[in-house]
């Protein structure tokens, strides 16, 4: 025994550190968005899933669009769905086209969590089947056939 206390010390820390990171909850975040492509000009509504978030008790939500050089589009409407669901609607300006977005949501609950590349701001309506197929299909499903 005296020569094995330390795998004894390691399977002890093992566990407490296993049990320690069950316990521990998460903060929260964003899960996903849909749809992920906008049209420049046009109003654009985008549905935010979350995880540990308390969209309906907070009262006051806010959302953004931030695009890669700091500006802000600010949500000109957001309805609460559920506790981690949100949808808001935005008036994208014409000037705005080909560039990605970060998703910026905000309350006095939560804090202040993101989601990057959110979505992505086209000049026009794709023309293309594929291309409008493509676009519409969440990134955790897009390779599925």
């Amino acid at each position: 025994m005296a020569k094995w206390w330390w795998k004894l010390l390691g399977v002890l820390l093992f566990f407490y550190v296993l049990i320690g990171g069950m316990v521990t909850p998460l903060s929260p975040g964003l899960t996903g968005v849909f749809p992920t492509t906008a049209i420049a000009g046009e109003t654009f509504a985008i549905k935010i899933m979350a995880y540990n978030t308390r969209f309906s008790e907070a009262g006051k939500n806010h959302v953004w669009l931030k695009n890669e050089e700091g500006q802000y589009l600010k949500a000109s409407n957001v309805q609460v769905k559920s506790n981690n669901e949100l949808q808001g609607e935005f008036i994208v300006p014409a000037v705005i086209s080909g560039q990605s977005f970060t998703l910026v949501v905000y309350n006095a609950l939560d804090g202040l969590p993101s989601y990057r590349t959110a979505s992505m701001c086209q000049r026009g309506p794709a023309t293309h089947p594929l291309l409008i197929i493509w676009k519409g299909l969440p990134m955790s499903r897009a390779w599925t056939w």
